[in-house]
């Protein structure tokens, strides 16, 4: 039977990829996972996943995962990098080595889920949130490589069933992106970058991954793409008092204004030229993202077609992230240090790379 065979999860064991490993594993689905040598693996272990050393760079590796699989569900990828080429290996030359492998030696896979991301479409232009038939304009490397990976997967779509999910911000336990931002606010200072008025999307990884595992059984349409959210965006400061509520910290809030982050972003772009790991709040392309009027998006189409509602509502999903963080000892000030001695704990998982 389809569900007996294994779905083949790339970057399992990353933020991401670990909520949709635990979601197929909870329907009693077997997993693969294709995992890198220095990827932490212990947790897809215990969740009893077969794992497969290999590198979407390296196409001799992805031979024998795909072998035998029912599905494959696409996450790695590299979310910051040092300029468009670095992302453009992983991101673009990856997935066509991953879609040249299923096609030649994935004969049983019987669908290709990708994960993009909302930056392909771009940021929103307009009142009303974008749908998945607005044309894109993809800010930065991320995303315009995000938006080229995308037209590869869509070009097979009459030779192998593929799925496009193009998530906007997503947060829940073990996210590593918007950590610092919580830290911040445990510390004391709420920062909005560009005044906070900014319109965004976020959703819950709970429900990005029901969403994605839906997919894979669901009679839809190959080549569809998808657009999801929790509901309608959020003012960018409203979300950020939503984070300190969740916390039950105090914090000054702090608006840094656009002009004084375009200069910030310089110096990233500057630093870039001697290190290509720069934290995320320095990180040009993560600045330019912010930066942006606002990320919007609506999901009609999602919701109609395979039948998906979010299920996690904001300060819920924000109240587990913040317990996850603190039991993890993942609650520590930015710039380094326990913010008390209590929240110093066996971490639960260990520290994730940019690239997953």
């Amino acid at each position: 039977m389809e569900s007996q065979r294994p779905v083949l999860v790339t970057g399992a064991s990353g933020f991401i990829g670990w909520h949709v490993v635990r979601e197929l594993r909870r329907l009693e689905r077997p997993v693969r996972a294709l995992v890198r040598t220095e990827s932490q693996v212990q947790q897809l272990r215990s969740l009893g996943v077969e794992l497969y050393v290999g590198d979407l760079l390296e196409p001799e590796s992805l031979v024998a995962p795909v072998k035998g699989c029912s599905a494959v569900v696409h996450l790695a990828g590299v979310m910051q990098g040092a300029d468009e080429e670095s992302y453009r290996r992983v991101n673009v030359d990856g997935t066509l080595n991953l879609l040249d492998a299923v096609a030649r030696h994935g004969r049983g896979v019987r669908r290709f889920v990708f994960a993009s991301s909302l930056a392909a479409l771009g940021p929103t232009r307009g009142a009303e949130p974008p749908d998945e038939s607005a044309p894109p304009h993809p800010l930065g490397p991320y995303g315009r490589t995000k938006l080229e990976a995308e037209a590869e997967v869509l070009e097979r779509k009459d030779r192998l069933a593929v799925t496009v999910f193009r998530p906007p911000i997503v947060y829940g336990p073990r996210d590593r992106n918007l950590l610092p931002y919580f830290q911040l606010i445990r510390a004391g200072l709420l920062l909005l970058p560009g005044g906070g008025d900014q319109r965004v999307a976020v959703l819950h990884a709970r429900d990005l991954a029901t969403a994605m595992v839906t997919a894979l059984g669901a009679n839809h349409p190959s080549g569809s793409v998808f657009h999801l959210a929790d509901g309608p965006a959020r003012r960018l400061r409203d979300l950020a008092e939503a984070i300190r509520l969740a916390q039950g910290t105090p914090a000054i809030t702090i608006r840094i204004q656009s002009d004084t982050m375009r200069w910030v972003r310089r110096a990233g772009r500057l630093m870039l030229r001697w290190t290509s790991r720069l934290p995320m709040w320095f990180h040009p392309d993560s600045l330019e993202m912010v930066l942006a009027a606002g990320w919007t998006c609506a999901d009609g189409h999602l919701r109609r077609t395979l039948d998906w509602e979010p299920k996690v509502t904001l300060l819920e999903g924000l109240a587990e992230t913040v317990e996850w963080y603190r039991e993890a000892g993942w609650l520590l000030r930015p710039w380094g240090g326990p913010l008390n001695r209590r929240e110093l704990r066996p971490s639960k998982a260990p520290p994730g790379s940019k690239r997953s």
